[in-house]
This record gives C-alpha cells, sequence and structure tokens, in this order.
C-alpha cells in the first residue's frame, strides 16, 4: 500500500493542473455568467479551493469522515498546496477517501445549481465510503483454480427441503426512483413466487439494496418457509451484516430491521453472496419495476420477460 503513495501524489498533482477548468464562481464571473458568489452558502468569492474545502457544507463533511482541523486549516491557499498536503500526510486509503468525497462535493453543487435538488450532505459521505470499500474488495487478491475460473458463476438451487430467494435493487437517480425484485426458487429449481415493486428514494443506490433485502427477508417470513437462503449481488451489505462488532454507519443503521428479522428467525433465514450472474432474475425484475413504474407480482408462473432467465439458469445447475 505504501509502495503506492509516490504514484497517488503523482497522480493528485496532475489532477490539480487542471483546476483552472472547473467553472466555479470566480471562473463564471470573470466569463459574464455569475456574480461569482457560492450558491450554497453565498459567500461572494467562490473559488476551487472554497468549494472543495472552505464551503461550510464541504468542511461538514470532510468533518463527518473523520478529517481532523489539521487539514482544513486554511494555512494552504491553493488546491495544489492543500491536496499535496493531503498527499503528504495521510494515507493511500484516506486519501482515496477524500477524494472520493471531494467528486461527491462538487456533484452535489452541480446538481443543487442546475436541478436544484440537494442530496443529502451525510450521503456523500457515505457514498464514498462504499465506493472506496467496494474498491477494495474487487482489488483485493482472490486465488481460484483453473477449473473454477473458466466457469462462469451462475445460479445454483438450494439443497433439498430450503427455499432460495434472491433480490436485488434498481435505482434511476433521474427520477429520483429505485425498485425491488424478489423471487423464491425451491431444490428443483421451481419457482414458489415473487414480486418486483417501485420505491421512492433519495438514493444513494446502496439504500435500494437495503430495501431489497429486507423485502426478501419479509416475504420469506410470510411465506413461513423452514429454511431459507436470501442472496443478494450487494457485498457490502454481506459483509456488514456478518460484521460481528457494532456498526455505526449510516448503511449500518439502515440494516437496523434486516438484522432484527435475523435474529428473530434464527438459523431459518441465512443472508448470502451472490454474483450479479448469478442473480439475473432479480435484477431483471427490480429493473422492469424500476424503468415502467409498476408493480409486479406472481405465485408458481413468473412473468414472461423472466421465464427464459429461469429456464436458463435451471438449466445450468443441474
Amino acid at each position: 500500500m505504501k509502495a503506492l503513495l509516490p504514484h497517488c501524489i503523482s497522480r493528485s498533482q496532475a489532477f490539480v493542473q487542471g483546476r483552472d477548468a472547473l467553472p466555479v464562481g470566480s471562473k463564471l464571473r470573470d466569463a459574464g455568467l455569475s456574480d461569482g458568489a457560492c450558491p450554497l452558502c453565498g459567500v461572494g468569492f467562490e473559488d476551487a479551493l472554497h468549494v472543495l474545502r472552505d464551503c461550510p457544507d464541504s468542511s461538514a463533511a470532510l468533518r463527518q469522515a473523520g478529517f481532523d482541523d489539521s487539514l482544513l486549516s486554511p494555512a494552504q491557499v491553493t488546491v495544489v498546496g492543500w491536496l499535496g498536503l493531503a498527499a503528504s500526510s495521510l494515507s493511500l486509503s484516506s486519501f482515496a477517501l477524500l477524494l472520493s468525497i471531494l467528486w461527491g462535493l462538487w456533484r452535489r453543487r452541480n446538481t443543487w445549481v442546475h436541478e436544484r435538488s440537494l442530496y443529502p450532505l451525510h450521503l456523500v459521505v457515505e457514498d464514498a465510503v462504499l465506493l472506496c470499500h467496494d474498491y477494495a474488495l474487487a482489488s483485493a487478491p482472490t486465488h481460484v483454480s483453473p477449473s473454477a475460473a473458466a466457469a462462469p458463476p451462475h445460479w445454483r438451487p438450494p439443497p433439498a427441503g430450503s427455499v432460495k430467494v434472491n433480490v436485488d435493487g434498481a435505482f434511476l437517480p433521474s427520477a429520483r426512483l429505485g425498485a425491488v425484485g424478489v423471487i423464491a426458487r425451491d431444490c428443483s429449481g421451481a419457482v414458489l413466487g415473487g414480486f418486483a415493486k417501485p420505491i421512492p428514494t433519495q438514493g444513494p443506490a446502496s439504500t435500494v439494496e437495503v430495501a431489497a433485502l429486507f423485502a426478501g427477508l419479509e416475504f420469506a417470513v410470510a411465506n413461513d418457509w423452514p429454511s431459507v437462503l436470501i442472496e443478494t449481488d450487494a457485498a457490502v451489505l454481506v459483509n456488514k451484516l456478518h460484521r460481528p462488532t457494532a456498526d455505526l454507519s449510516l448503511l449500518g443503521d439502515l440494516l437496523a430491521p434486516s438484522r432484527a428479522i435475523l435474529a428473530a428467525n434464527g438459523a431459518r433465514l441465512r443472508v448470502g453472496f451472490a454474483p450479479r450472474l448469478a442473480n439475473i432474475a432479480a435484477h431483471t425484475l427490480a429493473s422492469s419495476a424500476c424503468n415502467n413504474n409498476d408493480v409486479i407480482t406472481f405465485s408458481s408462473v413468473c412473468p414472461e420477460f423472466i421465464s427464459r432467465i429461469v429456464l436458463d439458469d435451471l438449466s445450468s445447475s443441474f
């Protein structure tokens, strides 16, 4: 990790070379397109450093993420100097988190200017943490046998006497709309039922994945199946659910109802991870409900648009 730090610093320096290209208030004022004021706090001169560090919203987000006042000090008066200090004083993972938050703050500001929609500040931090976490998981070295690497992941039936419930979420940021998809199958691959429904949400996508997981757990409890495996392709959620220590993050709080269902049902309910290619039926259900803003319910006869997927899952599993 430390060996990558010089590369990360050089990348950050290259990044700030283009700082004058950012259409901040001061640049827009010079072009006669704005009065130069910050659209969030109203300060009369909005430069790049104000956007990234000095605006009260920006400094609040950085403090929420755990960055201390030494990073927020106005001693550094240029973006180049400030990011250079951050790159040399922070660990690689902390610097990556800083850059992710800065990108989220810039995107949030643009959404306010162009759409008059203000993304919750705490979700900017949560999104950045999840992005870094997912990247770390994806970058972790894995050791698989040649045969396992050659075989694509696919849906597998549960053990005899058990039910598998696949869940997934879909999210359309522009419409502030999400949807959940749920499908249950037995050990022979037969469909037992499922549904998909849209849900209004401000995002991020991870909150929709939480809603899909909770919907699958509720569906399993309502049907009183004696042994159920809930599968999701959101690895972060599975890791958080299985974490033995307290989770004080926003996502941890959102998972509390799912944890309560699991605790109340003992060993009969389990949650596991499925790669996206093993979760296509639930993904397609959620995407359809999201794109069409429509509620779908079914029992043993699944909707026609996923029947081919179900058959493909079945043929690849036996």
